[in-house]
């Protein structure tokens, strides 16, 4: 694929661009010394050095593409611009050193504009249109339905229970979490998966009070009552056992 002239980026400052080339020692055995290569390291310098703002939409680019060996660190992530973003695709095959590097560029401009022409300004309109979509509650809904039902696989749900690891929740989403799962009646086998992953789960101190007050006053219905009253036989049944073993 032939990539169309690029003038420079208006008002870039190119001071960074060594400073930012400096920041990774595979550099040079990557990229080219040309004008294209110090027109990336300043696009990337400024997203690297770029705080998210409210309401704006951005794009994370890996400074070292992951297929050449970039990984998924922090220092290596740059926050573009839908514009910025498409302008250093289009860099990136014109700085390569090596030809199959040059060939992975060029397939990945093709994958950005989906196959058609599509200039760096319609491109950053057309993502920022995507996004305001995205945060839409009815389209969200959509996807939701669309999802429900479907059986992920086990390296799938592996990927998403790393990625959510440590993960800390703002009170916003758990109340749209809470509100969102109110009412909604779980199968048996569901159940009993919740079950047997919280068996033998100590809980701490902290999470226990937490619990208590916000069951304070709670109405429990008989049916509620009677089943906490059979699971604590159970437990105690369990105690016994044990001991006579």
């Amino acid at each position: 694929m032939r990539v169309a002239r690029l003038p420079p980026p208006p008002a870039l400052a190119l001071e960074g661009a060594p400073a930012v080339k400096n920041l990774y020692p595979e550099w040079d055995k990557l990229f080219l010394e040309n004008k294209y290569a110090r027109w990336y390291a300043a696009i990337c310098g400024r997203g690297l050095a770029r705080v998210r703002e409210h309401g704006m939409y951005y794009e994370r680019h890996h400074v070292i593409p992951k297929s050449f060996g970039g990984s998924n660190d922090r220092g290596n992530i740059s926050l573009l611009t839908a514009r910025e973003h498409f302008i250093v695709h289009c860099l990136l095959p014109r700085m390569c050193r090596c030809a199959r590097n040059r060939i992975r560029m060029n397939i990945a401009i093709i994958r950005l504009s989906k196959n058609c022409k599509l200039s760096s300004k319609r491109y950053e309109a057309e993502q920022t249109r995507i996004s305001k979509e995205g945060r839409d509650e009815e389209w969200r809904n959509a996807i939701s339905e669309s999802k429900r039902g479907k059986k992920q696989s086990e390296i799938s749900r592996r990927r998403l229970s790393e990625a959510n690891k440590g993960k800390k929740l703002s009170d916003e989403h758990k109340r749209k979490l809470s509100e969102r799962l109110r009412g909604r009646k779980l199968s048996e086998e569901h159940k009993k998966k919740i079950s047997q992953s919280l068996k033998g789960h100590d809980y701490s101190e902290e999470r226990k009070q937490k619990q208590s007050l916000k069951m304070r006053g709670r109405k429990l219905t008989p049916e509620q009552i009677e089943k906490i009253r059979n699971g604590m036989k159970a437990k105690q049944q369990q105690k016994n056992d044990a001991n006579t073993a």
